[in-house]
């Protein structure tokens, strides 16, 4: 049983009572089981999106990469890292406060933060172009990709509209649709003679595309900028904090990267680039988690739901999950890498075990207890989580990194671990009760003795794609069967939901 929240809008001087700006838009109201349900196929869809998105790159590239040189290919690149941290300090984590929000948000509120956001990106490229644009070709195409951060902003209102109803399929068609936009324009004007400025103009189409896109399928978001400081300002605590744990996570990153080059040498780096794009197998089923978990928590909160019973559930169903992709990964690496990759390649190998041990055990917590404490406010406790996990990661890898090379990254990446487990859980406590040992226990050991003996399987069979085949398909089944013994119920919800989750995605309407 569904109803329509009809709050009551706060007065804004600046927006008169009658003209229907003030007026909540009218949204579903969820019931617990309904957000579970478009959780587990909001979650589908994600992954389901990344890899057509990922799929549609990896083509385009490919033919990219006969019409352009590493050279062109460079100067986009050295644009896109432009763009794409602009573009992050733009966002600001603003939205991030209507998502939380229980009631729904009005057109006005809609229309600041609009406005806000549109601002500060017209602001960011203004600012990009006049401080790049004379330094030759490859400013210059910085300059051109940055008229991009204005266009993506007018987004906002349908991102956060469809986030708050757990609606990830417009969402999905606008990302695929956008990318098939940009190779598509960028090949044909490429081949027509203008060499990489196709490239750079095909990141403005891109954002075009995609903002007219999501309009067309997400009516309520067509509102008009109207500038307002009474309804931004209270958002932008919690969305500064919000932001500030992306920001820490991108230095983080970008200075394991720069302490592996200084302490092990660039080849170390080199090996560690390859590793972390293994990992991108994981990390791509993680992430869609992570961004399906904010915006449900925010509505069981809403819903009064028993959270602390929640938080236990999505623990061990989140690592059972994990499990079915980490230990055949880690199984089949060994033969894997150097199959595909050659012989150099084989110092990755080692950085992929304690990494995904990593992912399996705080990606689990994580994407319970992140969407928990932001769905409640408490982004200074995630931000304080992030924040502990540094010195211990940097403690453990640097003095590692001198003894054992590039796995010293998958052991930092645990130790951070540590310090975020211990911050996240004390803070949900405070709020709610639940126990985490029970449910991710069994299915970490379950994985890790299933990785051992697929690994082992690996190495008898030597360097071949089918010894890794059989290596991983050793590790899932001694996966499935310790857990069906000493997990089973985790094991056959997380199947269960598995398969719901892909026939909602099949059953439902294109644009649902």
């Amino acid at each position: 049983m569904t109803s329509k929240l009809q709050p009551s809008a706060p007065a804004d001087e600046e927006h008169t009572a009658g003209d229907g700006v003030n007026e909540p838009i009218e949204e579903q109201r969820l019931t617990e089981g309904e957000v579970r349900e478009r959780a587990v196929t909001g979650a589908a869809i994600d992954v389901l999106r990344g890899l057509s998105v990922r799929f549609i790159g990896l083509i385009g590239t490919l033919v990219l990469a006969r019409l352009l040189t590493p050279s062109d290919f460079g100067m986009v690149a050295f644009g896109a890292t432009f763009i794409t941290f602009a573009n992050f300090l733009a966002d600001g984590g603003i939205g991030s406060g209507l998502i939380r929000r229980e009631e729904p948000p009005t057109r006005a509120d809609l229309s600041s933060l609009l406005a806000f956001q549109f601002g500060l990106s017209a602001a960011l490229a203004l600012g990009i172009a006049a401080v790049l644009s004379p330094f030759g070709e490859i400013g210059q195409l910085t300059a051109v990709m940055a008229l991009a951060l204005p266009l993506t902003a007018v987004r906002a209102p349908g991102v956060i509209l469809m986030e708050r109803q757990l609606s990830y399929r417009p969402l999905a068609f606008v990302e695929i649709v956008e990318s098939l936009f940009y190779y598509g324009w960028a090949i044909a004007l490429i081949s027509y003679g203008w060499g990489v400025w196709g490239l750079a103009t095909a990141t403005i189409v891109r954002a075009l595309v995609g903002s007219i896109t999501l309009l067309v399928v997400v009516p309520s978001a067509r509102v008009i900028p109207r500038p307002s400081w009474s309804r931004i300002r209270p958002l932008l605590g919690f969305g500064f904090q919000y932001q500030a744990v992306g920001v820490v996570n991108m230095l983080r990153d970008q200075g394991t990267n720069a302490v592996i080059a200084i302490v092990a040498g660039v080849a170390a780096l080199g090996i560690w680039a390859v590793a972390f794009r293994i990992l991108q197998i994981p990390l791509l089923f993680l992430a869609s988690l992570w961004r399906v978990s904010f915006p449900g928590m925010s509505q069981l909160v809403a819903a009064r739901a028993n959270i602390g019973e929640t938080i236990e559930k999505v623990v061990a169903i989140a690592a059972v999950a994990s499990g079915f992709i980490l230990a055949p990964l880690v199984a089949a690496t060994p033969a894997w890498v150097p199959a595909l990759l050659g012989s150099q390649w084989n110092d990755a190998v080692w950085v992929i075990p304690p990494a995904c041990l990593h992912l399996m055990v705080m990606g689990s917590i994580s994407v319970a207890l992140i969407g928990y404490l932001w769905a409640i406010g408490e982004a200074s406790a995630v931000l304080r989580a992030t924040l502990a996990g540094l010195p211990l990661m940097a403690a453990v890898m640097i003095p590692l990194l001198l003894v054992i090379g590039v796995p010293a990254v998958g052991f930092g990446w645990l130790a951070s671990a540590v310090g975020e487990a211990i911050v996240l859980i004390g803070a949900a406590r405070k709020h709610t009760q639940f126990s985490i040992r029970p449910r991710l226990v069994p299915p970490t050991l379950s994985a890790t003795v299933a990785a051992v003996l697929g690994w082992l399987v690996a190495v008898e069979l030597g360097t071949t794609v089918l010894a890794g085949l059989a290596a991983a398909l050793v590790a899932l089944a001694v996966y499935v069967l310790t857990l069906w013994v000493w997990h089973r119920s985790y094991l056959l919800d997380s199947i269960r939901l598995s398969i719901r989750g892909v026939r909602q995605v099949v059953r439902s309407p294109a644009l649902q």
